[in-house]
């Protein structure tokens, strides 16, 4: 459903997408974790979150998934100029500002489809839930979707972690 869209409807999608995010948190002196979008896969477009924010007041620290781990560390992104293109195609960070897992206020984490419980799919390396593992109990956890959920995600495992949130732009979950 993401290939059937236009990059501007992409991006109209992401900016209701941000307008409902700021209803229920306030990004302002916090640390928040964020996943800088693959462009050719239509996700979510977080550059424009980025931009609505002054990056002095809120620190965003975006993942590198470390090759010899396959584990994600979160380093500080300021601006869209500040990337490269890393492993997998994903826009990553090029500071070396890095932040514990433990130490972030928020997590936007992103998705292919997610179900009425929280859970969540990913792209199937399981990333972000080995990631969060480590994360502390009061870490807000919220999924970025253009498109509502679904009814049931039948291969949810132990190790799954479920979202505080999910945002699309029509609807807010809370789980």
């Amino acid at each position: 459903m993401r290939q059937m869209l236009s990059q501007n409807q992409c991006n109209e999608l992401s900016k209701s997408i941000f307008a409902r995010l700021k209803t229920i948190v306030d990004f302002e002196n916090q640390n928040v974790g964020i996943f800088l979008p693959i462009i050719d896969q239509r996700e979510p477009n977080t550059f424009l979150l980025l931009s609505m924010y002054d990056t002095n007041n809120t620190k965003f620290y975006s993942p590198i998934v470390q090759s010899y781990e396959d584990d994600m560390i979160f380093y500080r992104i300021n601006a869209e100029d500040e990337i490269k293109i890393g492993k997998f195609n994903i826009p990553e960070p090029i500071s070396n500002e890095k932040i514990n897992c433990r130490d972030l206020n928020v997590i936007l984490i992103p998705l292919l489809a997610f179900d009425i419980y929280g859970f969540r799919v990913g792209y199937g390396k399981g990333f972000y839930d080995k990631y969060l593992l480590d994360s502390k109990e009061n870490l807000l956890k919220i999924g970025i979707s253009l498109f509502d959920e679904a009814e049931v995600i039948d291969d949810i495992n132990q190790f799954d972690i479920k979202m505080n949130y999910c945002i699309t732009p029509n609807k807010i979950y809370e789980f």
